[in-house]
């Protein structure tokens, strides 16, 4: 289970900490600082960086990072989403320290740790802040929730399943069609 640092903090608590690891977020003005997440949650994270930054090498449309990469969301928010898609509208939001505001695409791959919070809080704060849309990635089930907040916030889209939805999709970037069969490991 994550540990909690008590009281509201603030972005300057929360860079006061320097450096990680360990890595850390701030959620809704608590630091919280969980262990490096298990071996299915990494391969099914850099199967979908893999898979994503070889289509924005033929078809450039942005910038994609990979945890640990904080995203400032207010100051009372920062979040380290496992994958964060800043399309080239949005590039001036990155800095030095990371993203000063919401990417257009997050991907949260879901742990037995944190998917309660990545479900639920996580995704209220993407929601308010201008995230576009989140994916919820769960290795075990073989499953992804997409939440387009432009259409709703508190329900999925879709939810995905390996072996019955051939790929995903999304105009965030445009062409891209990830079969799932190569993103889980069946």
């Amino acid at each position: 289970m994550a540990a909690v640092i008590e009281g509201k903090k603030t972005v300057a608590d929360f860079m006061a900490l320097g450096e990680g690891p360990p890595y850390a977020e701030l959620i809704d003005g608590e630091i919280i600082m969980a262990p490096s997440p298990f071996r299915s949650h990494q391969w099914v994270a850099q199967r979908l960086y893999f898979l994503i930054q070889l289509h924005l090498e033929a078809s450039p449309a942005g910038e994609l990072y990979m945890a640990p990469f904080d995203v400032h969301l207010g100051e009372h928010d920062v979040l380290c989403p496992d994958l964060s898609f800043f399309a080239k509208e949005s590039l001036h939001l990155l800095s030095d320290r990371g993203a000063e505001g919401a990417p257009d695409l997050a991907i949260e791959v879901l742990s037995p740790s944190t998917a309660r919070r990545d479900r639920k809080v996580k995704r209220e704060i993407y929601a308010r802040h201008g995230v576009k849309e989140l994916w919820l990635v769960h290795p075990d089930a073989e499953t992804i929730e997409v939440f387009d907040f432009s259409k709703q916030q508190n329900e999925p889209v879709a939810v995905l399943e390996n072996g019955t939805h051939p790929a995903i999709t999304t105009a965030i970037l445009p062409g891209l069609e990830l079969a799932l069969a190569k993103v889980f490991r069946s």
